[in-house]
Parts: structure tokens; C-alpha cells; sequence
């Protein structure tokens, strides 16, 4: 196999290192191959329409056989051939590395399309309008455990004129002032504990 009268250990993983040296320099019409042939070769032809499938996810299972990592590569990928790889791994029943990346990030450009951040989990949104509101009413720029508690004893102590408005009406209340503050101290206990 490896066309040597003898064998010494590690013959054949030259071998097999230098047929895949071989196949990539054949991909890419390079005569050598110098790191990152291969993921160049892949971008320009998966933009430019010059691709079968086939090669692609060949060289993608390639690159995780050498232990390199495709997220990036797939991240520049157009969407049309992430999802034809998917479509290609699926028919060929793949599980394993390539298949969790492609779905990852067609699941991180959905999100970025979706929401306008390709990192959003559930209750983000419910999240950043919660964080704009204590804002707004704190006055501050982020929010730190007894902020709305303090914010409320001033309102609560306020010895000016009283205005007609329900916000003032009900935040004047002292015990109301009180339970909320109670409720600022449990919060901060319990995400205390989770950390």
C-alpha cells in the first residue's frame, strides 16, 4: 500500500496524510497545499454556483477528520447550499459534527432574520423592553439589585406638590413602597443563589 519494501509505524498515515494533501490540491487546482485551501476553495465555489454537493460535504467531513473546526466556514456559506447540505446529510441518514454545525447556523441566520440577533433565546425580547422600562423609571442607564426600591422611597417621601397622576397615586403608599422593596430583596437573593 504505501509502495516501501518495509513498514515503520506511521507509513500509512503519511500515506493517507498525503492522498488528502493530494485530493485538496486536485480540489483547488493548487499545486501545494497550504492551510486554509480547502475553506477558500469551498466559499468561492458555494458563491460563485460552482459546486456539487456531493464535494462539498465530502470536504466538510474531511476538514472534521483533521480535527478542524467548519462553524466559521459554514457560517459564510449562502443559506440556499446550507440547506442543500442539510437536505444531503439528512438522505444520507449523517449524524455526528457536520450535521449539529449546518443545523446550528441555519438556526443562528434564522434567529438573525427573525429577530435581528443571530444569539436571541426566548424572552430576549421580553427581556431588553423589561430593561428599557426599569430604565426609564429608575432613571439609570443599567440596573443593579434596590433600584426600583429606592426609586420608589423617593416617590414615596416626595414632600412637594402632589401630581394627579396614578403612577405617583399608588407608589405614595408606603406600605406599597415597602412590599415592592420586599420583592427587590427576594429577587436579589434568588439570582444570588443561582450564581
Amino acid at each position: 500500500m504505501t509502495g516501501q519494501d518495509t513498514y515503520e509505524i506511521g507509513d500509512l498515515t503519511r500515506m493517507a496524510d498525503q492522498l488528502a494533501k493530494d485530493k485538496i490540491s486536485n480540489y483547488t487546482g493548487k499545486a501545494g497545499y497550504k492551510f486554509g485551501d480547502l475553506s477558500k476553495e469551498i466559499l468561492r465555489r458555494t458563491w460563485e454556483g460552482e459546486y456539487l454537493l456531493e464535494d462539498v460535504w465530502l470536504a466538510l467531513k474531511l476538514l472534521i477528520s483533521y480535527g478542524l473546526g467548519i462553524t466559521s466556514l459554514t457560517r459564510l456559506m449562502p443559506i440556499k447550499v446550507l440547506l442543500e447540505l442539510i437536505n444531503v446529510g439528512l438522505a444520507q441518514q449523517a449524524t455526528g459534527r457536520a450535521m449539529e454545525v449546518l443545523a446550528g447556523t441555519l438556526d443562528e441566520r434564522m434567529k438573525a432574520a427573525l429577530t435581528g440577533n443571530s444569539k436571541y433565546q426566548l424572552g430576549d425580547i421580553t427581556k431588553d423592553k423589561l430593561t428599557r422600562a426599569l430604565q426609564e423609571f429608575t432613571g439609570k442607564e443599567s440596573y443593579k439589585f434596590g433600584d426600583i426600591g429606592q426609586k420608589i422611597s423617593s416617590l414615596a417621601t416626595y414632600s412637594g406638590e402632589q401630581t394627579n397622576t396614578k403612577e405617583i397615586h399608588i407608589l405614595d403608599d408606603k406600605t406599597m413602597a415597602a412590599e415592592l422593596r420586599s420583592w427587590d430583596a427576594k429577587f436579589q437573593k434568588d439570582a444570588m443563589d443561582k450564581t
